[in-house]
C-alpha cells in the first residue's frame, strides 16, 4: 500500500507516466493519419474502377444499334 501512495506522488513515476501518454498519444495520432491516408487510397482506385466501368458501358452502348430506323 505504501508503494502504491509513493507510486503516485514521486516526481519521477509522474515524469514517466506522462511520457508515456504523450507518446501514445503521438503514435495514436500516426495510426491514425495512415488510417486516413489508406482510405483515400481506396476511395481515389474505387472512383477510378467506377470511372472505368462508366466509360465500358458508354462504349458498349455506343455500338449498340437501334432495330428500327426511325424516319
Amino acid at each position: 500500500m505504501r508503494a502504491k501512495e509513493h507510486r503516485a506522488t514521486d516526481p519521477k513515476q509522474l515524469v514517466f507516466k506522462e511520457a508515456m501518454k504523450q507518446r501514445r498519444r503521438e503514435l495514436n495520432e500516426v495510426v491514425k493519419a495512415r488510417r486516413k491516408a489508406a482510405m483515400n487510397d481506396q476511395k481515389v482506385r474505387r472512383a477510378e474502377r467506377q470511372a472505368e466501368r462508366r466509360t465500358a458501358q458508354d462504349q458498349q452502348l455506343t455500338l449498340l444499334r437501334p432495330a428500327t430506323v426511325r424516319e
